[in-house]
């Protein structure tokens, strides 16, 4: 009789619900295998990570689905038999009934189909032959506009990861991928969930060090701002080849490993247009399409760049166009239909510390390429800030073709300068407003092929660093003057040896 009576109760019965209803939390929830059992032995088991007997599946747009899966286990000696599973409003399974042998599992996925903006609660209901235990399993989700109204910022892979699986395919105010204000690192390496999107306004990718590529992105057309900075690890922007027209700012900075712009290839116009500070840039043949700029085009601090055919196509820059700081830059032939077009509204501005640096009549009239020896700087030169003159020292030239035009504004150490390589000048020399007390780091110039003009500096007292240009017959071509220095020397004094007051 007592075994009989075990038997008769390892054969009962009985009705196992589970349900799915609603959370306010839209954190995403997995029930793993671990987490959250149901047993033929009379005990039944479902938990989540929060302890919560739920599955949160957060926001997703209409007419689209998430999934997650939670795991059945029957831990007892008979089979356990569910005869139904039923959902709710808005999910899905991919069964509805199971029987699973003892010491086994069945993984069951749900899925959250929201038809509506809406929010989704319900219960999912089981059937079953289980003795007792839990009879609930809570889900909620929120059913959400595909174009999201507003910005979207996203600071870290996990914040990537989550907006992805929302689904959205257009942001009104646009997307911020990285810094916020540029002031630090993010860990995002991975932008692939974003592929859902469609149409942005403004596209900003900053500081994301561990990025590569901007996978994701290959069907988002942006007609606002494009901006792509400081990411120090992107090697390619293939994927932007979607965008056509930006009535907003183009701008592609100082990332340090990306070696060409051919993601850009299909934008036709631009508000403004900045492409600087790219360490390893080869050329921005990119630009092909890029026919007019609404305002300014600025091309600098991209030192192995050495063409500007990208430009070809360009017509029209309403605004200014400012060309520097290209150290290999000496072929302009390609902003020659721009130039020939008359289609620059604002200024040109004088280009500086590229390898060949001319004006726009030499463009034009005579020669858009042409090969600047080692230690040549082609072109007028006027340094104004100690940047510039940290970095005509850090490039040794001896010789400046054009004229140089030192202007301390009273601030500036000469000194810093390091003359000392300087040997010839073709054009006019000036120094004013300089802390210098002396110009003996001139002493190795022996030509200028012009005039010199030393002024209003305010400690300088001490000219004999010129005495070997000017006792040299043929070293000044022009006429050197001297005012408001603390010693104001005429060049007959310096010839006759007087150079210090």
């Amino acid at each position: 009789m007592t075994n009989y009576f075990k038997l008769s109760i390892l054969l009962l019965s009985s009705l196992l619900i589970f349900s799915c209803s609603s959370s306010d939390n839209d954190d995403d929830v997995i029930i793993t295998k671990e987490e959250n059992e149901i047993t033929a032995n009379s005990i039944i088991a479902i938990s989540t990570e929060l302890g919560e007997n739920s599955l949160k599946f957060g926001k997703k747009v209409t007419n689209s689905s998430d999934s997650k899966i939670f795991t059945v286990s029957n831990t007892g000696d008979a089979d356990l038999i569910i005869s139904s599973i039923t959902p709710p409003n808005g999910y899905s399974l991919d069964l509805n009934s199971v029987t699973i042998a003892p010491n086994s599992s069945k993984n069951i996925t749900v899925n959250f189909e929201p038809t509506e903006v809406s929010n989704y609660e319900g219960q999912i209901v089981f059937e079953s032959n289980a003795l007792s235990g839990k009879n609930t399993i809570n889900c909620s989700g929120t059913g959400v506009n595909e174009v999201l109204e507003g910005e979207a910022i996203l600071t870290t892979q996990q914040e990537v990861n989550d907006f992805g699986k929302i689904g959205y395919t257009e942001l009104t105010n646009g997307i911020i991928i990285g810094s916020v204000n540029g002031s630090y690192d993010t860990d995002i390496e991975d932008i692939t969930a974003l592929s859902s999107l469609r149409a942005i306004s403004n596209l900003n990718i900053r500081r994301n060090p561990l990025l590569l590529n901007l996978d994701g992105l290959e069907n988002v057309n942006v007609t606002g701002v494009l901006s792509i900075l400081q990411n120090d690890g992107l090697l390619n922007i293939d994927a932007l080849s979607t965008i056509t027209t930006l009535s907003s700012t183009l701008q592609i900075g100082y990332n340090k490993l990306l070696k060409n712009i051919d993601g850009l290839s299909n934008i036709t116009t631009a508000a403004v247009v900045y492409i600087n500070g790219n360490d390893a840039l080869e050329n921005i043949d990119g630009l092909m399409s890029l026919s007019s700029i609404e305002t300014d085009l600025n091309v600098s601090q991209n030192p192995f760049i050495d063409n500007l055919n990208g430009l070809a196509r360009l017509t029209t820059v309403n605004g200014n166009v400012s060309i520097d700081y290209n150290h290999r830059l000496d072929n302009y032939c390609g902003i020659k239909p721009l130039l020939i077009n008359d289609g620059i509204g604002g200024y040109f501005y004088d280009t500086k510390f590229n390898k060949y640096n001319p004006y726009p009549s030499e463009i034009l009239n005579s020669e858009c390429q042409k090969d600047i020896p080692l230690g040549v700087y082609h072109g007028y030169l006027s340094i104004t800030s100690q940047s510039a003159m940290d970095l005509f020292n850090e490039m040794g030239f001896e010789q400046v073709d054009g004229g140089l035009y030192i202007d301390g504004r009273e601030n500036l150490l000469f000194e810093t300068l390091k003359l000392e390589n300087l040997r010839r000048i073709n054009g006019n020399l000036t120094i004013r407003r300089t802390n210098e007390t002396n110009l003996n780091q001139l002493q190795n110039l022996i030509y200028v092929d012009g005039s010199i003009d030393i002024r209003e500096n305010a400690s300088l007292s001490e000219f004999c660093g010129l005495l070997p240009l000017i006792n040299d017959a043929g070293g000044l071509t022009g006429t050197f003057t001297s005012s408001d220095n603390v010693y104001n020397p005429t060049q007959q004094e310096l010839e006759e040896g007087t150079c210090t007051q």
